[in-house]
């Protein structure tokens, strides 16, 4: 037998008729016109990736950078300054300082003004004298234990739901203030974090001596972070705009990275002045066009909305 005339098993499969590989079955009639699909999605996809503006009302106000580090190692000094009470009392001078405090802080809540007053020019003049013969560093410490006595407190006001006199001497009116402006959780519990309330008690201590402005009572750019970022976040009952604009300027002072525009753009839209939010935003976004960019146009496109009626 002549080889062109062996049969190979698929020829003869095929009924003797020679076939090439076969083809692979198209699938192009299921997908016709995909191309024009994909682009569809992959615009829609760029949209989500990149931003398209859609109005949306401020929903956050932007808080300062606070070095939480900082405010641990502050707290640790103090901790070192209480414990030289051990081998080391306050003299009666300071102790007389402290005491002068206490009794403008239960003058004030009992609203007697002629008693805060009293009290309170007691107390500078004491501090005045003392610094002169001996310095700052023994008020450092006063300031340490009456800033654990407040911290003390609260943490009773917290458990109890009732401030004690501590509380009352050191800081007024304090735990109706916190009561009043939506510092309680539903638990009772201080919004403040332990830092904040560090900060905030030491902020004020330093204004009542007028002492804020003396290098080692001045509080440092840092614990004002805090301060006024809490302050922000958290503003007393009856807080006009004005005042959260003032404390908006307050912590572009302390921190040169804080978008304050952004801020006021925030600040001005709550309180229904939508053209001056538009101009805080449109400002944002010159002047810091890639932080928080679709936040900021989103905003904008809100206030010019609002303005528009629609």
């Amino acid at each position: 037998m002549r080889p062109n005339e062996v049969k190979t098993t698929q020829e003869g499969a095929n009924g003797g008729h020679s076939q090439g590989p076969a083809r692979p079955r198209s699938w192009s009639r299921f997908i016709d016109g995909w191309q024009l699909g994909a682009l569809a999605v992959g615009l829609a996809l760029l949209g989500v990736v990149f931003g398209v503006p859609r109005p949306a009302p401020p929903d956050r106000l932007p808080m300062p950078q606070v070095e939480l580090r900082s405010l641990v190692k502050d707290a640790h000094a103090d901790r070192l300054r209480v414990a030289q009470l051990a081998t080391a009392p306050l003299s009666f001078d300071v102790r007389s300082i402290g005491e002068a405090l206490r009794k403008y802080g239960a003058a004030v809540a009992k609203k007697d003004v002629d008693g805060a007053v009293g009290a309170l020019r007691e107390a500078r003049a004491v501090a005045d004298q003392y610094r002169t013969r001996s310095g700052d560093e023994a008020l450092l410490v006063l300031r340490a234990v009456q800033t654990q006595m407040f911290l003390d407190a609260v943490g009773r006001f917290e458990a109890s739901g009732k401030p004690d006199q501590d509380l009352i001497e050191l800081a007024e009116r304090f735990a109706e203030k916190a009561s009043a402006s939506g510092w309680l959780r539903a638990d009772g519990t201080l919004v403040a974090t332990h830092h904040e309330r560090r900060v905030m008690f030491q902020v004020r201590w330093a204004e009542l001596l007028n002492l804020r402005k003396v290098p080692a009572f001045a509080p440092t750019a840092n614990q004002l972070r805090a301060y006024y970022g809490f302050v922000l976040a958290h503003p007393e009952k009856g807080t006009s705009s004005e005042n959260a604009i003032a404390v908006v300027t307050a912590i572009e002072r302390v921190d040169l990275a804080y978008p304050g525009l952004f801020a006021r753009g925030v600040l001005f839209y709550r309180a229904g002045r939508y053209d001056l939010a538009e101009q805080a935003f449109r400002g944002h976004l010159l002047q810091h066009p890639g932080n928080m960019r679709l936040r900021a146009q989103n905003h904008l496109a809100a206030a010019i909305a609002r303005q528009s009626g629609s």
